[in-house]
């Protein structure tokens, strides 16, 4: 599944300021159903375990997630439904596990403003015959940006994911983007909302839509926190979906 995506914001608005050198660990909790516009309801648990090292304007972050899948067998997490005859199973394991360098290219202080560029790798780590992946390595270039607004900070990206070639379904590279706006509610908590979008292919993947609010918390120096809830409003999305994470920077 990809990335929990609000939290660019917090990372990208810190990371000017963040210690060379600077490691952090995290995890998490995601949960999420839908139909995919089908008629049967595929609910997706993921529990990913991410490392991320920052040192100056490079940030680099590994994501290697345990997935619960129960429901169509052709819906792929993170891809949707892929096509092909329908059937009911369970399975669980390793998911495909993503690789990602991002590099800040400006930053002005005084507006804190600025804008990233991110590159991402997806690796073939989940088993495709158990619906865990696609069974191809992926690749993807994004630009970044943010900037403050008074109390706010809008943020967002645009990208574009190269396809490799998978053993199980043939997908059509396709661009992406969101778009967000956090605003502090305390010293340490703060609101947002999100929009993703995916471009469709033809035929595959399907168009992704979701909208989704989230809330931050940075407990103290070493420790934040997220919660977030999210709706799908296409057929490559689930219906809905929730969850938290939890980082602990050393």
């Amino acid at each position: 599944m990809r990335s929990i995506l609000a939290l660019v914001a917090l990372c990208l608005a810190h990371g000017a300021f963040a210690a060379d050198g600077a490691w952090r660990i995290g995890t998490g909790l995601h949960y999420s159903t839908g139909t995919y516009g089908g008629s049967i309801d595929t609910t997706i648990v993921s529990v990913p375990l991410e490392l991320r090292y920052e040192n100056g304007p490079l940030v680099l972050k590994l994501t290697v997630p345990y997935l619960d899948v129960d429901g169509a067998t052709t819906v792929i997490p993170g891809v949707g439904p892929v096509g092909g005859r329908t059937a009911i199973a369970h399975s669980s394991g390793i998911g495909d596990s993503t690789v990602s360098g991002t590099y800040a290219l400006h930053y002005d202080a005084a507006s804190r403003a600025g804008f990233d560029l991110t590159a991402k790798v997806k690796l073939p780590t989940g088993d495709e015959n158990a619906g865990l992946g696609t069974g191809s390595t992926d690749a993807s270039v994004q630009i970044d940006g943010y900037r403050a607004l008074e109390r706010f900070t809008a943020y967002g990206s645009f990208g574009y994911t190269l396809f490799g070639d998978s053993p199980i379904v043939n997908l059509d590279n396709v661009f992406y983007g969101y778009l967000g706006l956090s605003r502090p509610v305390s010293a340490t908590d703060s609101l947002g909302f999100e929009v993703y979008l995916r471009q469709e292919g033809s035929p595959l993947p399907l168009a992704q839509r979701e909208l989704m609010g989230f809330f931050n918390r940075r407990f103290d120096r070493t420790w934040r926190g997220q919660a977030y809830l999210f709706k799908g409003f296409a057929d490559g999305s689930p219906d809905w979906g929730a969850g938290a994470s939890l980082a602990y920077s050393f």
